[in-house]
């Protein structure tokens, strides 16, 4: 048995160490985590002198030269004082558990595709309609034509058909006339003849006042004996009780008793008259009444709606025809309610008449007036049926046809090509289009209506359905 070599036990110097109860990490318990396991206690070493193992190494672990017992250390640890506070209960509330919620990504992914789904079918089936504002060239000519059935040489002919038409209308206006009216003075007298002959005086007879201003008319027939004479005298013949009454209304013609007259053409020396009485009843006011000029407007006024009755009538019965009548209108019934000077606040007449008339063609005026005027049109430029004003003069009868002169007052409107045009501006912003425009001739603005208004699509013209309008200022 071999004996092994004695070792020298080995004496550790150590540093004084400093009381782990001063260490306030030491003091503090910190738990294992809960993941490692408890050393096994064969791993324990216990609190003991120890000295180099057999392999002559010094163990990790060494004990403190002091050692405190756990009571003491526990015994000199401050403990905490704690206050208990109740506070009442608080309401519960119960979250919604978003765990449950299953949230999609897919609508935010088909956003952006319906936009520009929507963007395109607004470019091919979008509507544009482009308004071009602009200042248009006049032209202004007179031009004599010849009016027929047929054309006729030497003048441009415009082609036409007669025929009387006939209508009726009663139309009413307000008087503008004033007139005086009353009621007449009457009174009596006693009519003296002066000769030897009797004087015999007619119903309707005129006496007349001394100063010759008023005169009054026998009512009935008079018959004045002749003057007499005797040893006393010359006795003058005379009639009395004799009515009469004043040629015109007025209170003027109230004379007073005893006034003198003359009687018809007679001198003073062979007859004359006097008031038996204050003569009475002569009254007269200012009223509204019929004039001349309120029947000749009348006249004018029932005359030019029959003309339009007819030209209703010409226009209905045939469209884009119209009627120019060739004379006077011919009355057949003209019936006034009121004559000249009687009082009335209104008049009306019922007229009735026909008129020969010669039926054309708008269209085929039209024509003739864009032929005649087509050599003074500028390059670029083209008149329209509605922009075109044709006042046609009243025609003159020549030979077998009519002539007549017509004034044309045209606007004239710029070429613009369409085709062209939106080519050029499909799809391009609607603020960066003036400057396609302003080659037009005249131009001054333009305005774009985008359908269907949809927010800042609108701002961008169709590929395709762009209108365009041109509208004279």
């Amino acid at each position: 048995m071999t004996k092994l070599p004695s070792k020298k036990p080995i004496s550790l110097s150590l540093k004084k160490a400093q009381p782990p109860w001063k260490n306030s990490a030491f003091l503090t318990k910190k738990p294992l985590p809960p993941s490692l396991p408890p050393p096994p206690a064969s791993e324990i070493v216990s609190p003991t002198t120890f000295s180099e193992d057999v392999e002559g190494n010094v163990p990790d672990y060494v004990e403190p030269e002091y050692a405190i017992p756990q009571e003491e250390i526990d015994s000199d640890t401050p403990t905490k004082k704690t206050i208990a506070l109740k506070f009442p209960p608080l309401p519960q509330f119960k979250l919604p558990n978003f765990s449950k919620l299953h949230f999609s990504w897919l609508p935010l992914l088909l956003i952006p595709v319906l936009l520009a789904l929507g963007f395109l079918i607004y470019l091919f089936f979008g509507e544009a309609l482009i308004t071009i504002h602009f200042t248009p060239q006049k032209i202004s000519k007179d031009l004599k034509i010849a009016i027929a059935d047929n054309s006729q040489p030497g003048l441009p002919t415009l082609v036409a058909t007669k025929k009387t038409v006939s209508g009726s209308a009663k139309e009413s206006i307000s008087t503008t006339g004033t007139a005086t009216v009353g009621d007449k003075a009457t009174g009596t007298i006693t009519i003296a003849n002066k000769t030897v002959a009797p004087i015999v005086l007619k119903a309707g007879t005129i006496i007349t006042s001394d100063t010759g201003k008023y005169t009054f008319s026998l009512q009935t027939a008079v018959t004045i004996a002749s003057a007499s004479s005797d040893f006393n005298g010359t006795t003058n013949g005379k009639a009395t009780g004799i009515q009469v009454t004043a040629t015109k209304i007025g209170a003027e013609y109230n004379l007073a008793k005893n006034a003198i007259f003359t009687v018809d053409s007679f001198s003073q020396s062979v007859s004359s008259a006097i008031a038996e009485v204050d003569f009475t009843g002569g009254t007269s006011r200012t009223v509204n009444a019929v004039s001349k000029a309120d029947q000749d407007k009348l006249l004018a006024l029932a005359a030019d709606k029959i003309k339009a009755q007819v030209q209703t009538e010409i226009q209905t019965q045939t469209p884009g025809f119209r009627s120019l009548p060739l004379s006077d209108f011919q009355f057949t019934k003209k019936t006034y309610d009121h004559n000249i000077s009687e009082e009335s606040t209104t008049l009306t007449l019922d007229l009735s008449g026909s008129l020969d008339t010669l039926i054309y063609s708008e269209d085929n005026l039209y024509n003739l007036v864009a032929g005649e005027l087509k050599n003074q049109i500028p390059a670029g430029s083209y008149t329209t049926k509605e922009s075109t004003v044709i006042n046609v003069g009243s025609p003159t009868k020549v030979g077998d046809s009519y002539q007549t002169t017509i004034s044309v007052n045209a606007s004239l409107y710029p070429s613009v090509d369409e085709e062209r045009l939106i080519g050029y501006i499909k799809g391009k912003p609607t603020s960066s289009l003036r400057h396609f425009f302003e080659p037009i001739q005249g131009f001054t603005s333009a305005d774009v209506k985008v359908s269907p208004p949809i927010p800042l699509l609108t701002q961008i013209l169709p590929l395709r359905n762009i209108r365009f309008q041109l509208v004279g200022d």
